[in-house]
């Protein structure tokens, strides 16, 4: 399709460095406690398309132990927890404001799900617990260091042969795409932290073998949708 439209290609190696990460840790809560009210109008616009793509590689299964990592208002937890009727879904989000957005979505749900307060940074599950970990739109907040951190929880609590299925803002590659880091140096908040990021290198250090990965671009906006195993 267009410069608009929806492109979606094999994942290769970006061909240029990503920005530094310029939101502090001890920033990202007050920025989505501002940003809760506002934030389903941006990813309805830029993020639906990256979204379903990972949904579908993620290939939930009906009866798994599944982790959402960052829920956000709920957008893709909702349909985690539909997808999973007979198994349970649970999921983790660290700013109260989005979680209360995420609730709210899932006021009406018919299936059983649980949605608390926590942090990536210190999983409150075993080891060995999950089949499945999704996160969407979180790692492209940090830096190396702490991507590192949150993807050692995630290997931490994932079974042996689990999944791990992530989305996040890719490393613009044209003219068009290029809009979002001009925006992310004007302000890091107004993409409440987010800038592009390559993950298939910290996701293999971190011991995982990615097993697919697109990169999928939606109205100029572009994302990584990457799904990786646990050995």
């Amino acid at each position: 399709m267009g410069v608009f439209g929806k492109r979606i290609a094999p994942l290769g190696s970006p061909r240029r460095a990503p920005l530094a990460a310029r939101l502090p840790r001890s920033a990202v809560q007050g920025t989505y406690t501002w940003i809760a009210p506002f934030h389903d109008l941006l990813a309805h616009l830029v993020e639906p398309a990256a979204r379903a793509a990972l949904l579908e590689l993620a290939a939930v299964t009906d009866g798994e132990y599944i982790l959402e990592v960052g829920v956000g208002t709920g957008l893709t937890f909702r349909q985690l927890v539909d997808q999973n009727p007979s198994g349970r879904t649970i999921g983790v989000e660290y700013t109260p404001a989005m979680l209360k957005q995420a609730k709210r979505r899932l006021g009406t749900s018919r299936h059983a799900y649980n949605l608390t307060e926590g942090t990536a940074f210190d999983l409150t599950f075993g080891g060995g617990t999950f089949d499945l970990i999704v996160s969407s739109y979180m790692l492209d907040m940090y830096g190396n260091a702490d991507t590192a951190l949150i993807l050692s929880e995630f290997y931490r609590v994932l079974k042996p042969g689990g999944r791990v299925a992530l989305c996040h803002m890719a490393v613009p590659e044209s003219r068009t795409e290029s809009i979002w880091d001009l925006a992310y140096r004007a302000h890091p908040a107004l993409l409440g932290g987010c800038r592009g990021v390559s993950l298939t290198a910290p996701i293999a250090n971190a011991g995982f073998v990615v097993r697919e990965a697109l990169r999928v671009t939606y109205r100029t906006f572009p994302s990584e949708v990457i799904v990786a195993e646990r050995q």
